[in-house]
């Protein structure tokens, strides 16, 4: 086990529920704060955690909506004691959503936002559209081993040029794609018997 992983024991999520106590705004599913991680979470923590002990360097997480993958992807930051995050999405949504996720369990750090907007480069966690980070006038803002961590929101979305110049273009120690799966309604419509293991979808690239 590498020197700087934290595992995410009950005993810290016990302790995390009794001394932070944030006021939740959004009814959206994924900025609910989670009483511990579910099933289909702690079952991707322990893989995305064995993954890299097996030396690997990129995951990708499939979940269905609604079942946390923004907070899952904050628990296996915080497992990392990661410095710098960098997060990706295409929609001012995501990112406005991730940064009340992420800032829930990382009071102390110094969160930004690069887009069109703001470009707050020398903050802890960054969070940017592709649009403006895919630049490389501003890709060159950053050093390529500027980030620890980085997660690419609707992973779906990879395979366009905006997305692989930022993937070429930097060598963190980890990068975690995120990708819906299916839908409850989804699950029900297609024929698929096994919803529990649907929900718990995790595969380590």
């Amino acid at each position: 086990m590498h020197e700087k992983t934290k595992i995410i024991t009950f005993d810290w999520i016990e302790n995390y529920k009794t001394d932070y106590h944030p006021e939740v705004t959004s009814d959206t599913n994924d900025d609910t704060i989670p009483v511990t991680p579910h099933p289909a979470q702690q079952e991707a923590l322990v893989s995305l955690r064995e993954a890299r002990l097996d030396g690997k360097e990129r995951g990708l997480v499939i979940m269905a909506t609604g079942l946390g993958k923004t907070w899952l992807a904050a628990f296996d930051v915080f497992q990392q004691n990661v410095n710098k995050l960098l997060f990706v999405a295409h929609r001012e949504e995501i990112l406005s959503q991730a940064i009340n996720t992420f800032s829930n369990i990382f009071p102390d750090k110094e969160f930004g936002k690069f887009d069109a907007k703001n470009k707050d480069i020398h903050a802890d966690f960054i969070f940017s559209s592709v649009q403006t980070l895919s630049k490389i006038k501003n890709l060159r803002e950053f050093p390529i081993q500027h980030f620890d961590y980085i997660i690419i929101d609707e992973f779906h979305h990879a395979a366009a040029k905006r997305y692989r110049n930022i993937l070429n273009n930097f060598t963190p120690n980890f990068f975690l794609g995120l990708k819906k799966g299916m839908t409850e309604k989804q699950i029900h419509t297609s024929g698929h018997a096994d919803k529990a293991a649907l929900e718990k979808m995790i595969e380590v690239l």
